[in-house]
This record gives C-alpha cells, structure tokens and sequence, in this order.
C-alpha cells in the first residue's frame, strides 16, 4: 500500500457523506447516515481492489463478504428508517446545537465517514495484498459470515416481533434477545474482529485498533450506552432486563425477578 491508496478511500468517503447530507437536508432526519455507512466501507475497498487486483481468490471471497454485510446492513436500515421518525439518539444531539443542519455534516457524516475510514484498515490491506488463500482465511471468513447471519437473525427477530405488537413500554426478551440485549452488535462485532484475522495472513497484524474502536463504538459511544439511556425510565421491564441479561456477549440469563412481560423491543443498530 502507499499514501495513494489511503488518500483515495478517504476521499470517496467525504464524497459520499456530503451527498448523504444533501439527502438528510431534505429530509430533516440525520438517520440518512446509518442507511449510508456500510457505502464507506465498500467504497475504500473496492477502489484499492481495482488498483492492486490480480485475480486473487481472497480479494474476491473478502469482497463477496463486505457486500453480503453491507446490502443486507443497508437495505435493513432503509426499510426501518423510512417508516419512522428521525432515531431518539440524533433528536437528542439535534437539540444541543443551533443550525444543526450545516453543523451534521462535520459532527455526524464527516465524522463517522472519518471513523469509517480508520476501521476499514483491515479491508485495506486485504484489497491490496496479493496473498493466497491460507488457512487463517478460511477461519476468519467463517466467523464474519457468522456474525453476518447472528446479526441479520437478531435484526429479523425484533422486526417481526415490532410489527406484530402495539405495546411500548416493555422489551423483547426472545430469540437471541433472551442472551444478549444487543446481539445484532454481537454480530457486528464478530463480522469486524473476522476481517482483522481475514487481514493477518497479509501482514494486517498492525490494524488491531479497528475491531477495538468498533467494540468502543458499540458498547461505549454510539451502541449500547447511547441506545440503553433512560431506557428503564421510559420501559420499567427494562430495569430487570438488564439485571438478567449479557449487555453485548450472549450468555445464559439469569431468572426473571417477577412477572415482567414481553413488549416491544428496544434494540436496534
């Protein structure tokens, strides 16, 4: 890799985030951003391949991975978005700022295009590498199909379960939710740590920062935290959800304290 293939995925990005902005102007929902973020990754990735592609069998099975999560991620996200308000977290930000408008498009699409562009290191190298397939591949490629299929699961099960209740003011304890309050982030997660191994075969030991940020952004900045803020104040069931539930890695739940029941779930990416 030389500076050329760094500079030009950044700059596809930005590209990218101000024409997610222009679209989020229209229509006043900065939720624009999440529809668009799996386009950061993709983008860089497919520009370095083209660079540097000679035909190699895991550039192509990396790349049939990366558009597998990022159709699926996006198309998710469209179809939720579209039919709801602009998401509680970027309401709360929205507030905090006067002319929010012009101000999104350096604290939410410049910032996450930028964040994006750290965390896609791993892909980087793997686009432009010349490797062939070892075993390390293969192992990694498993874990991010399987973090692909956790993910889209989890999605699925709190879609469903939304489109068929009317309460709101209880959680989703079912499925994969019974083990995990997040496990469409477990499976997030699996995908990024899976294309750092993906990487190690091509000397991608160095990008190790990239699955700790995303871990970082899902359980302490963007994630967990941020989705879980005054959500027992809002759903009371919720309080002894998180008593007896794994935050972010499933695990057994321990048994419910009284006779909370099922509602709405409270989940989402």
């Amino acid at each position: 890799m030389n500076w050329v293939d760094w500079v030009l995925p950044l700059v596809a990005n930005f590209f990218i985030a101000i024409v997610g902005w222009l679209v989020s102007l229209r229509r006043a929902d900065v939720g624009v951003v999440d529809i668009i973020f799996p386009l950061f990754f993709v983008a860089g990735f497919l520009i370095i391949s083209i660079r540097h592609f000679d035909g190699d069998l895991s550039v192509l099975i990396a790349a049939s991975l990366l558009l597998a999560w990022s159709v699926r991620l996006s198309a998710h996200l469209l179809v939720r978005n579209l039919s709801q308000p602009e998401d509680r977290r970027y309401r709360e930000i929205r507030s905090k700022y006067q002319g929010f408008s012009w101000k999104s498009l350096f604290i939410i699409f410049g910032f996450q295009a930028f964040a994006a562009w750290i965390v896609a290191a791993p892909l980087f190298v793997v686009a432009s590498s010349q490797s062939n397939m070892h075993w390390m591949h293969w192992a990694a490629a498993a874990v991010i199909a399987g973090g692909i299929v956790v993910e889209g699961i989890a999605d699925w099960q709190l879609s469903r379960f939304n489109l068929h209740n009317e309460v709101d003011n209880g959680v989703f304890d079912q499925g994969l939710w019974r083990y995990s309050r997040h496990p469409n982030y477990f499976g997030e997660l699996c995908v990024w740590l899976g294309f750092y191994c993906y990487a190690l075969p091509s000397g991608g030991a160095w990008t190790i920062f990239s699955p700790l940020l995303m871990f970082f952004f899902l359980l302490r900045f963007t994630g967990v935290l941020r989705m879980e803020k005054g959500m027992a104040q809002r759903r009371p069931a919720y309080a002894d959800y998180m008593l007896r539930t794994s935050a972010l890695f499933p695990t057994i739940p321990r048994p419910k304290s009284g006779g909370s029941s099922s509602a709405k779930g409270s989940g989402a990416h």
